[in-house]
Protein backbone atom coordinates (compact mmCIF):
# COMPACT_ATOMS: atom_id res chain seq x y z
CA UNK A 1 0.00 0.00 0.00
CA UNK A 2 1.25 3.20 -0.63
CA UNK A 3 1.48 6.02 1.33
CA UNK A 4 -1.38 7.92 2.22
CA UNK A 5 0.87 11.08 3.23
CA UNK A 6 2.07 10.51 -0.33
CA UNK A 7 -0.31 10.64 -2.51
CA UNK A 8 -1.07 13.80 -4.72
CA UNK A 9 -4.39 14.70 -4.66
CA UNK A 10 -5.39 13.71 -0.67
CA UNK A 11 -1.67 13.37 0.48
CA UNK A 12 -1.97 17.36 2.00
CA UNK A 13 -5.18 16.53 3.81
CA UNK A 14 -3.81 13.18 5.12
CA UNK A 15 -0.99 14.62 7.10
CA UNK A 16 -2.93 17.68 8.27
CA UNK A 17 -5.33 15.20 10.01
CA UNK A 18 -2.68 12.71 11.15
CA UNK A 19 -0.60 15.22 13.01
CA UNK A 20 -3.66 16.78 13.95
CA UNK A 21 -4.18 13.65 16.08
CA UNK A 22 -0.38 13.31 17.21
CA UNK A 23 -0.65 16.90 18.52
CA UNK A 24 -3.82 16.51 20.32
CA UNK A 25 -3.97 17.67 23.81
CA UNK A 26 -5.43 14.32 25.04
CA UNK A 27 -2.64 12.69 23.31
CA UNK A 28 0.09 14.46 24.94
CA UNK A 29 -1.85 14.58 28.39
CA UNK A 30 -1.68 10.97 28.00
CA UNK A 31 1.98 10.79 27.12
CA UNK A 32 1.27 9.00 24.44
CA UNK A 33 3.60 8.65 21.02
CA UNK A 34 2.18 6.53 18.40
CA UNK A 35 3.63 3.85 16.33
CA UNK A 36 2.25 4.76 13.13
CA UNK A 37 -0.16 6.51 11.41
CA UNK A 38 -2.97 3.76 11.98
CA UNK A 39 -3.04 3.96 15.55
CA UNK A 40 -3.51 7.34 15.46
CA UNK A 41 -6.67 6.81 13.39
CA UNK A 42 -7.48 3.98 15.40
CA UNK A 43 -6.81 6.30 19.09
CA UNK A 44 -8.81 9.36 17.38
CA UNK A 45 -11.89 6.43 16.41
CA UNK A 46 -11.88 5.41 20.26
CA UNK A 47 -11.82 8.69 21.49
CA UNK A 48 -14.63 9.74 19.29
CA UNK A 49 -17.05 6.58 20.52
CA UNK A 50 -16.23 7.00 23.49
CA UNK A 51 -17.14 10.81 23.65
CA UNK A 52 -20.06 11.29 21.79
CA UNK A 53 -21.18 7.77 19.51
CA UNK A 54 -23.78 7.47 21.62
CA UNK A 55 -27.84 6.04 20.99
CA UNK A 56 -29.18 9.78 20.82
CA UNK A 57 -26.34 11.26 18.49
CA UNK A 58 -26.25 7.81 16.13
CA UNK A 59 -30.24 8.40 15.91
CA UNK A 60 -29.48 12.36 14.94
CA UNK A 61 -26.64 11.89 12.89
CA UNK A 62 -27.20 8.23 11.25
CA UNK A 63 -24.35 8.77 8.54
CA UNK A 64 -20.67 7.76 10.74
CA UNK A 65 -19.36 10.35 8.38
CA UNK A 66 -22.17 13.01 9.65
CA UNK A 67 -21.65 12.28 13.18
CA UNK A 68 -18.31 12.48 13.21
CA UNK A 69 -18.14 16.41 11.13
CA UNK A 70 -20.22 16.71 14.31
CA UNK A 71 -17.81 15.71 17.12
CA UNK A 72 -15.55 17.76 15.24
CA UNK A 73 -17.57 20.96 15.12
CA UNK A 74 -17.05 20.70 19.14
CA UNK A 75 -13.55 20.81 19.05
CA UNK A 76 -12.22 17.27 20.97
CA UNK A 77 -9.39 17.45 22.54
CA UNK A 78 -8.72 13.96 20.86
CA UNK A 79 -7.58 16.07 17.33
CA UNK A 80 -6.19 19.78 17.03
CA UNK A 81 -7.49 20.69 13.82
CA UNK A 82 -8.05 24.94 12.85
CA UNK A 83 -11.47 26.23 13.47
CA UNK A 84 -10.80 29.60 11.93
CA UNK A 85 -11.79 30.63 8.34
CA UNK A 86 -8.61 32.99 7.86
CA UNK A 87 -6.69 29.49 8.61
CA UNK A 88 -8.70 27.14 6.55
CA UNK A 89 -8.83 29.63 3.56
CA UNK A 90 -4.94 29.73 3.80
CA UNK A 91 -4.71 26.25 4.14
CA UNK A 92 -7.17 24.96 1.37
CA UNK A 93 -5.64 27.51 -0.96
CA UNK A 94 -1.89 26.28 -0.48
CA UNK A 95 -3.33 22.92 -1.25
CA UNK A 96 -5.54 23.15 -3.68
CA UNK A 97 -4.70 26.09 -5.45
CA UNK A 98 -7.98 27.80 -5.69
CA UNK A 99 -8.77 31.83 -6.19
CA UNK A 100 -12.60 32.41 -5.87
CA UNK A 101 -14.38 33.44 -2.90
CA UNK A 102 -17.14 30.54 -3.97
CA UNK A 103 -14.01 28.27 -3.15
CA UNK A 104 -13.26 29.68 0.12
CA UNK A 105 -16.93 30.00 1.61
CA UNK A 106 -17.23 25.57 0.24
CA UNK A 107 -13.97 24.80 2.12
CA UNK A 108 -15.33 26.88 5.60
CA UNK A 109 -18.76 25.57 5.05
CA UNK A 110 -17.88 22.06 4.30
CA UNK A 111 -14.75 21.91 6.19
CA UNK A 112 -15.38 19.56 9.09
CA UNK A 113 -16.69 17.23 6.95
CA UNK A 114 -13.57 17.24 4.65
CA UNK A 115 -11.36 16.19 7.53
CA UNK A 116 -14.50 13.34 8.75
CA UNK A 117 -13.94 12.43 5.18
CA UNK A 118 -10.38 12.09 5.48
CA UNK A 119 -10.74 10.30 8.90
CA UNK A 120 -12.85 7.56 6.91
CA UNK A 121 -10.86 7.18 4.32
CA UNK A 122 -7.42 6.78 6.39
CA UNK A 123 -9.33 4.26 8.46
CA UNK A 124 -10.33 2.06 4.92
CA UNK A 125 -6.98 2.33 3.76
CA UNK A 126 -5.23 0.98 7.17
CA UNK A 127 -8.38 -1.86 7.10
CA UNK A 128 -9.61 -0.52 10.17
CA UNK A 129 -13.34 -1.79 10.65
CA UNK A 130 -15.35 0.87 11.35
CA UNK A 131 -18.96 -1.02 11.19
CA UNK A 132 -18.48 -0.91 15.22
CA UNK A 133 -19.04 2.92 15.00
CA UNK A 134 -22.50 2.88 13.47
Amino acid sequence: MKDPRKLKVWGKWYNYVLDSIAESSTASDLGLTFEDDRSRIEFFLEQFNEEYNYDYNKIRYPILRLRIASYLQGLPSSINIDFMWNRIIELTKEWEGYKSKEKEEYFCNKWFEIIATCILQLAARYKINTFQYK
